[in-house]
């Protein structure tokens, strides 16, 4: 799957190996990049949804259209999908703290 970055944050901490902000653990950026790794193998959103570690959850309200993925007990990846002829693209979007 290809990836779109809308936070230039999210594209650094892919790209970047030596990009550390201080305002993730290592532990978390770590994380991200593995998932990362995850969903670019992955040929489309059902794919990732057996990785059960992922927990890829379908987001309501006002993020309709958005996924989560679990980074770690408290952060989570926000995502949405779309296609780009012939490929699917994960965009995304932000990190969160759920708590």
């Amino acid at each position: 799957m290809l990836i779109e970055y809308l936070n230039e944050e999210l594209r650094l901490l892919a790209e970047d190996s030596s990009y550390k902000p201080k305002r993730f653990h290592p532990n978390l950026v770590r994380a991200y990049r593995k998932k990362l790794d995850i969903i670019i193998t992955a040929p489309n959103e059902q794919s990732l949804r057996s990785f059960k570690s992922l927990r890829l959850e379908k987001l309501q309200g006002d993020r309709d259209g958005q996924y989560s993925i679990r980074l770690d007990s408290q952060f989570r990846l926000i995502l949405r999908f779309k296609r780009v002829e012939p490929h699917k693209v994960a965009v995304l979007i932000e990190i969160v703290d759920y708590h």
